[in-house]
């Protein structure tokens, strides 16, 4: 059904937030200092504060993609980083 046992959900959700600590969109090695949680579909458009709605991410990238739906910020700093490598 394309959903995780409770088991391997917790366990992979302990392993994301406290093991591999990574940006969810971009990547970047985090810390507890330089975590911050995203909500992957934002709580203004619907989205709740459950663990399989929320992500690490860095401050650069919560602050980018702000209230956006993910394929939305996807999308939009796809094209901003085209437009940096053309100008280059």
């Amino acid at each position: 059904r394309g959903e995780l046992d409770r088991v391997f959900e917790s366990e992979y959700l302990f392993y994301q937030w406290n093991v591999h600590l990574m940006c969810a969109y971009c990547g970047l090695r985090l810390t507890r200092r330089t975590m911050t949680r995203d909500h992957v579909i934002p709580a203004s458009r619907g989205g709740t504060s459950e663990p399989c709605n929320l992500v690490p991410c860095c401050e650069p990238c919560n602050r980018a993609k702000a209230n956006r739906s993910l394929l939305r910020f996807l999308v939009r700093r796809s094209t901003r980083q085209s437009d940096a490598r053309v100008a280059s």
